[in-house]
C-alpha cells in the first residue's frame, strides 16, 4: 500500500497532502520542507514504538548484566556454547 495512514497535526500538513496543494501557490521547496518534517514525525514514533515492542517482548535483552556476567558470557561464546 502506498502512502500514509498518520494523522497530520496542522494545516501546512492539509494543504500540502491534499487537493489543496494544487490550488494554492508554494515557494519552492515549501512543500518539500513541509513532507520532509512529516516524514520525520513519522520515523520517530515508529522507532518509539518499535523500541518499546522490542522491549515487551524480550525484557532480557535489555537487562544490565554486570562485570561478572559480562566476564561469563564472553568466555561461553569462546567456547562456542
Amino acid at each position: 500500500m502506498m502512502g500514509h495512514r498518520e494523522q497530520m497535526v496542522n494545516g501546512d500538513e492539509y494543504d500540502a497532502f491534499t487537493g489543496w496543494r494544487r490550488l494554492l501557490h508554494w515557494k519552492p521547496g515549501e512543500r518539500r520542507r513541509i513532507k520532509r518534517a512529516f516524514n520525520r514525525r513519522v520515523r520517530g514514533m515508529e522507532k518509539r514504538a518499535l523500541t518499546a515492542h522490542e522491549v515487551l517482548d524480550a525484557p532480557e535483552i535489555y537487562e544490565i548484566v554486570g562485570p561478572q556476567r559480562r566476564s561469563a558470557r564472553r568466555s561461553a561464546d569462546a567456547r562456542g556454547a
